[in-house]
């Protein structure tokens, strides 16, 4: 069961990841463009587009969602079925003095439910960023540097140390 729940979370973390980029570049493109498109009337055009952007984004996460539920259902189920284990225990024990130790199991196996989602929950989350962290590994082995081998040339000493740009005799015009 965790197996399954842990390589799919993984590959729906990698399409949240992936579906989140679109999002962000179309947030800056409209930032970066925010006056031309108040100029020309873009506006409920640009809103449109980063509502449908914004919808494709969230549905991993909502998937991501749906599935760690599915995960919280399963745990529930595990955790009711060894109560049910103790109280049919318990009640073939009748008149034992040991049924207040059962109470206490039966309490503690309720406690452990809770413990159990979240353990369970935290170690898929750190599955999942370390997963995060070995595709950034692999990128940084794989990419290549854009520097080329033939620019390690030092500028010369009469390279300037200060830039002026000086404008002369020049004429513009709008139409």
């Amino acid at each position: 069961m965790a197996q399954y729940y842990i390589r799919t979370s993984r590959q729906v973390r990698v399409l949240e990841i992936e579906a989140k980029g679109p999002l962000f570049s179309k947030f800056l493109e409209t930032l970066s463009g925010l006056s031309s498109i108040r100029a020309y009337g873009w506006s409920e055009h640009y809103q449109l587009q980063d509502q449908i952007a914004l919808d494709s984004s969230q549905r991993p996460f909502y998937m991501l969602y749906c599935i760690q539920r599915w995960l919280g259902l399963v745990l529930d189920l595990i955790v009711a079925g060894i109560a049910v284990s103790v109280i049919s225990i318990a009640m073939g024990m009748r008149g034992n003095s040991s049924l207040n130790m059962m109470g206490i199991s039966l309490f503690n196996i309720v406690n452990f439910s809770g413990t159990l989602q979240m353990l369970v929950k935290e170690y898929t989350g750190l599955e999942t960023s370390i997963g995060a962290i070995s595709r950034i590994r692999s990128y940084v082995k794989t990419a290549k540097t854009e520097d080329l081998d033939s620019e390690i040339e030092i500028p010369p000493s009469f390279w300037p140390v200060k830039g002026d740009v000086e404008i002369v005799n020049v004429s513009a015009s709008y139409e």
